[in-house]
């Protein structure tokens, strides 16, 4: 992809995929969570976001440009999104770089 940065590689569990943040410009606000499949090729946007990891719960973990933690329920063997994203109620300082500023627990 041309123009853009992927950064934040997860990979999925199984060898299904990979997660990765497109980065555009440097700037989360334009900032999309994508993933690609186990056999590499297209690199396809899911939905705006930062820092995606996957959760055993069948879930995306994300943060928002502005800090918050989501999460979207997640099809591994589809690798899309299967329902509505919501919040969990908690903020952080907005990412900048290196880690996201939460953890998973496995």
């Amino acid at each position: 992809m041309e123009g853009v940065d992927l950064k934040y590689p997860d990979a999925l569990p199984d060898g299904s995929g990979l997660l990765l943040t497109i980065n555009r410009g440097n700037d989360l606000l334009r900032s999309w969570i994508a993933v690609v499949g186990p056999e590499g090729g297209e690199v396809r946007e899911l939905f705006r976001g930062a820092m995606a990891r996957y959760a055993e719960s069948g879930h995306i973990v994300y943060t928002t440009a502005e800090g918050t933690l989501m999460a979207a329920p997640f099809d591994l063997r589809s690798l899309q999104v299967t329902g509505r994203r919501g919040w969990d109620g908690r903020r952080f300082a907005p990412p900048r770089r290196g880690l996201p500023p939460w953890a998973l627990a496995r």
